[in-house]
């Protein structure tokens, strides 16, 4: 475990009573640990356990090239500092190019979605991976194909701007477009939903990445660039500079920002800096929009009535013969203002829809990819004390993304079995 020397220091201005703004240069770049807030990507799993294996095997599965956790920035809003014990499996180091090649076998018709993320294992930095360039050949000279990537750039030499040339020539863009706080969506065709076809680049540094955007702009590599601002760089003009810079001297397909997420084990500093509103940041985005219009920018936090409107159908194509069964939605937080405007004009049946909080992460999450089968049971319970007993409960399909199995490899059906319930998501 690398813990930062100075680390009773650090541990003692964040755990101070008084929670002020501290400059986010005070904690980024270094790893943290705390008394009785363990650090999941370094808590176990040094070792290549069988749960490791088959979280790994699981990511191949779905086409997500993960290929180790080790990163060189570190940022201190990463979620890896901050995710609760031994939900997302830790494995603080790279997989060899032989287990590269082993899980590889697992991906369906060689079409890889997405390399440098991870869904079940935190994920590093690829293009850090001594071996980057090697596994870009290899998906070459094996005919993969890959869809996008992920980076903040850093490491990224013109040879692997060239491999990746050829590697994306024919597929770039993105699946579907997001509400732009207008409840205006734009829908692609023939390209997957939601995904993104290109590099995907998370500026941490302008200067460290330049280098690397001049590259993509040299060869008309199509990117996008997301940034994570925190209270401090929003209030400071640093988030504004890099969309200026990137506005006026490079050629991003889009920018993304993303809302900063903390959970309920971030210390009370660290949470401070990450803690605003969608709607606060939204005041920002719009405000970028018509400073600098020559480049999209959107949010990546983003909810498509349009999506809501596609699942609640696909609902009722499959229950609209049955006999006025009684419905359960369990909706996540952040779709709790808007879901049952969505219901009343789609749903002819009798329902009830119930937020879950997301207690296993807490803080300020509040999307349901991170609601874990422990989340629903027990609001489950609640509902079905209180006298309402539904036929069908009805699940957010982003909470089991991938198969029926939540982010911890619980299945969705548990909560079918124990209360003897259908279930369906959407």
């Amino acid at each position: 475990m690398a813990i930062i020397q100075n680390g009773k220091q650090l541990q003692k201005m964040i755990t101070t009573k008084s929670v002020e703004l501290i400059d986010p240069a005070q904690i980024r770049n270094k790893w943290v640990d705390f008394d009785n807030r363990p650090l999941s990507m370094y808590q176990e799993n040094a070792q290549m356990t069988e749960r490791v294996y088959w979280g790994y095997k699981r990511e191949y599965s779905f086409g997500l090239v993960n290929v180790g956790t080790p990163c060189n920035t570190k940022c201190f809003y990463c979620s890896q500092y901050w995710n609760p014990p031994d939900v997302i499996i830790a494995y603080p180091q790279w997989l060899t190019m032989d287990e590269i090649k082993h899980f590889l076998t697992f991906v369906p018709n060689k079409v890889i979605h997405e390399v440098g993320y991870g869904h079940h294992i935190s994920n590093g930095e690829f293009f850090a991976h001594p071996n980057a360039t090697e596994i870009l050949k290899y998906f070459i000279d094996e005919n993969f194909t890959v869809r996008g990537l992920d980076t903040n750039g850093h490491y990224v030499n013109e040879e692997q701007v060239q491999l990746m040339k050829i590697l994306l020539e024919n597929e770039t863009g993105r699946g579907i477009g997001w509400d732009t706080g207008q409840n205006k969506v734009d829908v692609g065709e023939n390209i997957q939903e939601g995904m993104w076809w290109g590099l995907y680049l998370h500026l941490t540094n302008y200067e460290r990445t330049k280098h690397c955007l001049d590259l993509l702009d040299k060869y008309n590599f199509p990117y996008a660039v997301v940034i994570v601002p925190s209270l401090v760089d929003l209030k400071n003009g640093t988030s504004d500079e890099w969309i200026r810079l990137l506005n006026e001297n490079h050629n991003p397909t889009e920018i993304e920002i993303s809302h900063p997420a903390y959970t309920k084990y971030a210390p009370p500093n660290v949470a401070k800096h990450l803690d605003f509103t969608w709607d606060e940041g939204w005041e920002y985005i719009r405000k970028w929009q018509k400073s600098y219009p020559r480049v999209k920018i959107n949010s990546e936090n983003r909810i498509s009535p349009d999506r809501i409107d596609k699942s609640l159908n696909v609902l009722m194509d499959n229950y609209k013969d049955a006999n006025n069964p009684k419905m359960l939605f369990m909706i996540s937080e952040s779709v709790e203002k808007i879901f049952e405007s969505h219901v009343k004009k789609i749903i002819p049946f009798e329902y009830k829809i119930q937020m879950v909080k997301n207690t296993t992460f807490g803080g300020n999450i509040i999307v349901a990819g991170l609601l874990l089968v422990q989340d629903y049971l027990p609001v489950i319970e609640q509902v079905l004390s209180e006298g309402y007993t539904p036929d069908l409960i009805v699940l957010p399909k982003d909470s089991f993304y991938f198969d029926d199995l939540d982010l911890t490899g619980v299945s969705a059906y548990t909560i079918k079995d124990k209360f003897g319930i259908e279930i369906f998501w959407c």
